[in-house]
């Protein structure tokens, strides 16, 4: 089983927890939407979405 999403970024590139022994900043990662966070570290990443977010964006472009 692979690493829980935590987000997907704006190209809709998953977001993974930090991994240990790497150098992030200690900028947050917050839904673009709803404004939940995603990630206390490794943002800024403007138009990142939280999963039940992105999924209804998904849904929602499907259905058109």
């Amino acid at each position: 089983m692979g690493e829980p999403i935590l987000g997907h970024r704006n190209n809709g590139e998953p977001i993974y927890e930090t991994k240990n022994g790497y150098v992030y900043t200690a900028a947050c990662i917050v839904c673009c939407k709803c404004n939940a966070l995603i990630r206390g570290m490794g943002g800024p990443q403007h138009g990142s979405f939280c999963v039940p977010c992105y999924e209804a964006k998904m849904k929602e472009k499907n259905s058109d």
